[in-house]
């Protein structure tokens, strides 16, 4: 995880390797497992915390069970943050950034010498209500820009409330989202004072007709298509935050990447527009599945309450987290319920009982793939 972020480590396999190393070199951050042989995690922090210069650094403690360790004894030894394990990529992904904010530090995470970087530090609001679309965006926006602080919002209301509390450089804003949409929400926005100079960027999971005039039309300054590609998000950075270095054609049209019909996943669009990162590939590919199944499960709800509204909804939020993956197949079938204008029961429970059958089609798909 730490290499696809780019982020140099060294390793030790217990408490006393790890002094010695903090001998030799110095670190942004320590990741200190609870249980390890001899000394444990707390009585190593213990030691770590007498040596000179030791005292801030941050460390976080990777533990098996919240109820581990108290509260007050990590307080005692200023250790800001606990992971559980399994530890999750997004996870460790948000701990590492809120260190780097908290120790006003823009070291933690450094891009590849390949990657082109945006210096400097400005805030960027994600509005989005899929879990596996806001994980792309913010990984693709650390490499991108390390310095940069990422507030995130899961629906129109929460984009308006942490503007409430300050307007940030840039906004990547869904266009349908639950409680109240992009739409709407960029109208709300663009009446705070100073918010008219603030880039509102349309994210959309489809390219319908009119789609783009109605964005600019509520006041947005941009629009692009899911799924997120990283070169996409460089060049609204450069046109928007950095306009003197802006280059190149960055129109909707020229950054989508097209769905072909294929059945099931489609790997090699996978590898092409992920950059063949397969640690990233297993985690992303974990969370859009268990997005699609929550996905699944409400829809059972919102079709035993005969919820047209709550299906139409949980089919758009099914067809992006579908679409970003490559899964063309489950993309169309959300897609068919998204656009359903009336409730018909037969065809939801077909339409119901395609979209489990394709993701139980698509799961040892997955895995055969990485452990061939």
């Amino acid at each position: 995880m730490l290499d696809l972020l780019s982020i140099r480590s060294q390793q030790a396999e217990s408490g006393e390797q790890a002094l010695s190393i903090l001998e030799t070199a110095a670190f942004d951050a320590i990741l200190m497992d609870y249980h390890m042989p001899g000394q444990d995690g707390l009585e190593t922090v213990r030691r770590i915390r007498q040596k000179h210069g030791f005292e801030k650094i941050p460390v976080v403690l990777l533990t098996s069970s919240s109820a581990d360790i108290s509260a007050a004894l990590t307080e005692t030894l200023n250790i800001p943050f606990k992971l559980l394990k399994p530890i999750k990529f997004n996870e460790i992904l948000a701990c590492l950034s809120r260190l780097a904010f908290q120790e006003e530090s823009t070291n933690i995470i450094h891009p590849t010498e390949k990657g082109q970087v945006i210096n400097g530090t400005f805030k960027v609001l994600i509005a989005e209500d899929n879990s596996a679309n806001m994980f792309l965006a913010k990984t693709f926006l650390s490499r991108i820009a390390p310095a940069a602080q990422i507030l995130e919002a899961v629906n129109g209301k929460a984009a308006l409330e942490i503007c409430l509390s300050g307007l940030p450089d840039i906004i990547f804003m869904d266009v349908q989202m639950p409680l109240m949409n992009g739409y709407e929400a960029t109208g709300h926005i663009r009446k705070f004072p100073g918010a008219l100079k603030i880039p509102i960027i349309a994210l959309t999971a489809g390219n319908m007709k009119g789609e783009k005039e109605r964005c600019l039309l509520a006041g947005m300054d941009h629009f692009i298509t899911k799924p997120f590609v990283e070169n996409t998000i460089l060049e609204i950075l450069r046109k928007y935050i950095l306009p003197g270095l802006a280059s190149g054609d960055s129109s909707p049209a020229a950054n989508n990447v097209a769905l072909e019909a294929h059945t099931g996943i489609d790997f090699q669009k996978l590898n092409a527009v992920y950059l063949a990162d397969a640690s990233f590939l297993i985690e992303f590919l974990a969370i859009t599945m268990q997005s699609l199944e929550g996905g699944i499960s409400d829809l059972k709800r919102y079709y035993q309450a005969k919820d047209l509204q709550g299906i139409n909804l949980a089919g758009h939020k099914m067809k992006g987290a579908a679409a970003s993956a490559f899964m063309p197949e489950i993309t169309a079938l959300a897609q068919t319920l998204e656009h359903m204008a009336s409730f018909e029961p037969q065809e939801i429970d077909h339409t119901l009982q395609l979209l489990q059958d394709g993701l139980n089609q698509i799961r040892p798909l997955i895995n055969d793939y990485f452990l061939s």
